[in-house]
């Protein structure tokens, strides 16, 4: 009720529903200009294919991510942690909103949601874990996986780079507050053996997961450009033919036409009869 202004005059409308207004004036280009049924020309595709890429390796980085922090939020469950576990809770719904936002065609608005809240979550669950748990070698996940997840549009550079600054403060000011162990929550050597056993084979997994995707992706995308190329050309020589043939088809008409024009013998003719002819002449020669 608050963003959205109920209850302020139609005149007047809430600051709150300006800033909304905005947001959807930034979100929606790059969110439904490509959405749909790929346009007739060859950048339209082009562009298509590129879109479909790039929401494959959104969709990836989310659904992987969002089944990272449930495996985490049950780690920590099953070894009593509790502040790290609400935050790991919270963290894999955010994720599933950002899913569903990707769903409903919502791109930009899904990025922007996964990897603010990954960044913050990363951050706090390291602090309640402590640096000896190594749960910030997750942000080096994130940096291999970001280029992925951004498409190439207008203004990419400003939203990449707004991106990467966003995840290395969380990760500077989490390796500059975080203590070596934690002072939120009681853990015991043990935990910490496990955890970050567990996070360096997850961050392991991770690396293999997303390398095998991009690689599989790269080619279909690969495929898929050599095709649109492929018809392109196919399309360029049957209008080259066409218009080969069309030509050789008018030319021999027009040029008896122009012959048995060439030897009337427009003097003898009468005044009313000599337009038609010039006409004829001028037509024909012309074309």
């Amino acid at each position: 009720y608050i963003i959205m202004g109920m209850g302020w005059p139609a005149a007047n409308p809430s600051p709150f529903f300006k800033v909304y207004q905005y947001y959807l004036a930034l979100t929606l280009p790059y969110n439904h200009t490509t959405m749909g049924e790929p346009k007739g020309t060859i950048f339209d595709k082009a562009n298509n294919i590129q879109h479909q890429r790039t929401l494959r390796h959104t969709k990836t980085f989310l659904i992987v991510a969002t089944l990272l922090s449930f495996v985490a939020t049950l780690k920590n469950y099953q070894l009593n942690l509790p502040i790290s576990l609400r935050i790991l809770a919270i963290m894999t719904l955010g994720l599933s909103t950002s899913f569903l936002l990707l769903i409903r065609g919502f791109t930009f608005a899904a990025r922007l949601t996964a990897i603010g809240l990954l960044s913050v979550s990363l951050s706090l669950v390291t602090i309640a874990h402590g640096l000896r748990a190594g749960s910030y070698m997750f942000f080096f996940w994130m940096f291999f996986a970001l280029p992925l997840v951004v498409p190439i549009h207008k203004h990419y550079k400003q939203e990449l780079i707004a991106l990467i600054t966003c995840i290395t403060v969380c990760y500077a000011a989490t390796i500059i507050i975080a203590p070596y162990e934690s002072t939120w929550q009681q853990m015991k050597n043990d935990d910490y053996e496990i955890l970050f056993r567990g996070n360096c084979t997850l961050t392991l997994l991770l690396s293999g997961v997303f390398a095998y995707f991009i690689v599989t992706n790269e080619r279909d995308y690969n495929a898929n450009l050599m095709q649109l190329l492929k018809a392109s050309e196919d399309a360029s020589e049957a209008k080259a033919k066409f218009l080969s043939d069309i030509g050789h088809e008018l030319r021999t008409p027009i040029n008896n036409i122009i012959g048995a024009l060439s030897i009337i013998d427009t003097d003898a003719l009468p005044a009313n009869e000599k337009a038609p002819i010039q006409i004829l002449k001028y037509s024909s020669s012309h074309m």
